[in-house]
């Protein structure tokens, strides 16, 4: 669930000549697809399932687990992150729900291009901070949960989350990594920024594309869902722009 983890190890992989950079490439278009599923997970959750119940389980397992050889060990570490994942998604429910009106951007924000490129300059802001676009996702989701923002400002943070993680990945492998992990640095700037151009573009007709495709799941009115959406043809229209070049 983190691409800058994900694509600083293929920075490492191509530094020492493990793979190649073609090689690279295709494994970080992967990695941009697959942090959808983990989107898709804590969408929906949403605000109707609670996943706190879940983690004391998964913490115990986590520690019984531990008592094990090495490979029980580090299986007991991969359940502790689930765990953990599922009450840090709790408490920022929570939290966004508590703080109520006091934090509303709902109609408050004008619209357009301008209100678009302020919440995707948020979204870099909060990606920087948190070293991580996946905390920024889930943030988001959080805050649309509780109808603090509008679909369309969640979209636009999504955006920046996704531009943000390149420019921080960006800064860490160009410094660590050789000639050929700087140019899967600069493949992966460009995958985020020409997608993010495109899709803020386009973000209009998207949204409303999205809706459309979720009413025949019966899920038209489910923003969270949507915005998962939204996030998966974020990385499609990247593969499709950049797989038939890599």
């Amino acid at each position: 669930q983190s691409t800058t983890l994900m694509s600083m190890l293929t920075i490492a992989f191509i530094s020492t000549g493990l793979i190649t950079l073609a090689g690279g490439i295709s494994v970080l278009l992967g990695i941009n697809l697959g942090t959808s599923g983990g989107m898709w997970l804590l969408a929906a959750a949403g605000q109707n399932i609670s996943l706190s119940p879940w983690a004391m389980p998964l913490l115990v397992l986590g520690i019984l687990a531990g008592f094990r050889e090495p490979r029980g060990k580090a299986v007991g570490r991969l359940i502790f992150g689930i765990a953990f994942i599922f009450m840090g998604i709790e408490q920022m429910k929570s939290g966004f729900a508590g703080l109520g009106g006091s934090l509303d951007f709902t109609g408050q924000i004008v619209s357009g291009y301008l209100g678009q490129l302020l919440f995707v300059a948020i979204g870099m802001a909060l990606t920087a901070m948190l070293m991580s676009s996946h905390a920024t996702l889930m943030l988001t989701l959080a805050a649309l949960a509780a109808g603090q923002i509008e679909l369309w400002q969640g979209m636009a943070l999504a955006i920046g989350g996704n531009v943000g993680s390149s420019v921080t990945t960006a800064i860490v492998g160009w410094l660590g990594g050789n000639r050929g992990g700087q140019r899967l640095v600069l493949v992966h700037v460009l995958f985020n920024l020409s997608v993010g151009i495109i899709t803020l573009l386009l973000l209009s007709p998207l949204a409303w594309l999205c809706q459309w495709l979720m009413q025949w799941f019966a899920a038209g009115d489910n923003p969270l869902l949507q915005l998962a959406l939204f996030q998966t043809l974020f990385n499609l229209i990247g593969v499709g722009l950049f797989w038939p070049w890599h």
